[in-house]
């Protein structure tokens, strides 16, 4: 396992794709805790504002999927809910939220989803 984590971080690290990298934040974050090592990377890449907001989000719900509930991981994913250019990345990082627990993180992914219902309301009207 050890092995794969070093892949799957070199993939994200180095490659320049932004979709192909989301594949490889995935991947790592479907190691699971064993990947504990990567929350630094992940938290980082979820902070930074000039990566590509899918990404951004993806890491997200890798930083979930490892399932650690540190104090800095909670911050970037709250910062990240602050973020007015993607609503994708805010559902995300309500979502990764809602996973590592606690009702006022799930109030925030439905508060997110909502926004995002009304807001494809007022692009394509009523659906």
């Amino acid at each position: 396992t050890s092995r794969a984590i070093a892949l799957l971080t070199r993939g994200f690290e180095r490659i320049g794709d932004p979709e192909v990298r989301s594949a490889y934040v995935v991947a790592l974050g479907l190691v699971g805790p064993e990947a504990n090592d990567q929350l630094a990377p992940l938290t980082t890449l979820v902070k930074d504002r000039r990566e590509n907001a899918s990404l951004r989000g993806h890491a997200a719900l890798s930083l979930a999927l490892i399932g650690s509930g540190h104090l800095d991981v909670r911050k970037s994913l709250r910062d990240a809910l602050s973020d007015k250019r993607s609503i994708d990345l805010r559902s995300q990082a309500a979502l990764a939220l809602s996973f590592l627990g606690g009702d006022s993180e799930a109030k925030r992914l439905v508060a997110e989803l909502e926004g995002a219902k009304t807001l494809t309301k007022l692009i394509f009207g009523s659906i």
